[in-house]
């Protein structure tokens, strides 16, 4: 069975400035790569202009492909782990909260799901 354990970021964050952008998508590739299909991440949006959008997508369009993503200005939808700390809690369905730096938050997010795979293998072997 797969599981979905979505990461939520806010993107109006991640657009700072075009290195931390393309440091973020590197990671988000990388953790993709290492979760598979299992893994999207879903940018939320506050006071971001649709042109804003659409540059950022034009600009990355090559990661972003690689990556199972969404863009959303709900803030309803059911994230696993959200990496946050300028929304103000706005966005509050999520399993797991990390609030600060968003390279620190998906190095924990990392170590979380390398915690969880082993335990799921190590319950396998009994």
């Amino acid at each position: 069975m797969i599981v979905k354990r979505a990461v939520g970021l806010v993107l109006d964050n991640v657009i700072e400035n075009r290195d931390f952008e393309k440091k973020v998508l590197d990671k988000l590739k990388s953790i993709c790569k290492f979760k598979g299909d299992s893994f999207s991440t879903i940018f939320f949006h506050f006071d971001m202009k649709k042109g804003e959008i659409r540059e950022f997508i034009k600009r990355n369009t090559d990661k972003l492909f690689d990556i199972n993503i969404e863009i959303s200005g709900q803030y309803n939808k059911h994230i696993y782990f959200l990496i946050d700390s300028s929304s103000g809690n706005q966005i509050n369905n999520f399993r797991y909260l990390y609030n600060g730096n968003i390279i620190d938050g998906l190095n924990e997010y990392t170590t979380l799901i390398h915690h969880i795979r082993n335990k799921s293998n190590k319950r396998r072997i009994k």
